[in-house]
Formats: C-alpha cells, structure tokens, sequence
C-alpha cells in the first residue's frame, strides 16, 4: 500500500510540474500529505493551491500549522 501511494504521490506531483490539472492534482497531493500526517508538504501544497486558483486556504493552513504545533509538542521541541 505504502508503495502504491508513493506512486500515486510521483504521478500528481509530476502532473503539477507539466501544469496539466495542477489546481486538481495540488489538491489530491494535500489529501495524500494530510493522511499520512506530513503536515510541511500539506501546508505547502495548500499554498501552492490558493496560489494557483485564488481561493482561500488559511484556514486548512492554520489547521495543518496546528498539527505541526502538536506533533513539535509532543516530541518537546
């Protein structure tokens, strides 16, 4: 499973660089980093979503920042 996600994670990243449905594949990368809980590249897609479709993502950022919070939290840093 881990390997078929990874997969599935290359082939929308690389639809994002050719710009071929990239609003759409910037919001399945999300999806992806949000369920494994890498909340960096969650906030980073998200950024690279509302900068790609002007729509506002602050609030799922702020939540992704949160969850960053938490983890740094939990680990005492």
């Amino acid at each position: 499973a881990a390997a078929m996600r990874r997969e599935t994670e290359l082939l929308f990243a690389d639809l994002v660089k050719l710009g071929s449905a990239a609003p759409q594949a910037l919001r399945h990368l999300m999806s992806i980093y949000q369920a494994e809980r890498d909340w960096q590249q969650a906030i980073d897609h998200a950024r690279r979503y509302e900068q790609a479709t002007h729509e506002p993502m602050g609030k799922l950022i702020a939540q992704f920042e949160c969850e960053l919070a938490e983890k740094a939290r939990l680990k005492g840093d």
